[in-house]
């Protein structure tokens, strides 16, 4: 048997428009995660998890974790620009160097010349 603050929700979260469906504030926040079970009803266990595993959370914890490592890569990459260990970014040759680049000079200048001819 489903509660009637299950159906509740469910149908408030399968609405097309996004404009009317409910947030995600709005759903932690809705009577069926809120109440405790009643004897009317199986509990199911998708309120306390979704409780304990708070995305938002997670995300944010993902974003700061992403960001460390940006800094460290930026700052080993300006050190070893810095200390002229490389003449390269982060190990790339320059675009000029590129075998691809001088083919396609190569097949252009060749191009042009059967042209002339």
């Amino acid at each position: 048997r489903i509660s009637t603050n299950a159906k509740d929700l469910i149908s408030k979260l399968l609405v097309k428009n996004a404009k009317y469906r409910l947030s995600a504030s709005d759903v932690l926040l809705h009577p069926f995660l809120i109440q405790k079970s009643s004897g009317d009803w199986c509990p199911l266990e998708t309120p306390a998890r979704i409780r304990k595993n708070n995305s938002a959370m997670a995300l944010s914890q993902f974003a700061e974790s992403a960001a460390a490592v940006n800094r460290v890569v930026v700052q080993h990459c300006r050190s070893q620009l810095d200390t002229g260990h490389s003449n390269s970014f982060a190990g790339l040759s320059p675009p000029a160097d590129s075998y691809l680049l001088k083919r396609r000079r190569s097949l252009a200048l060749q191009h042009v010349q059967n042209t002339e001819e």
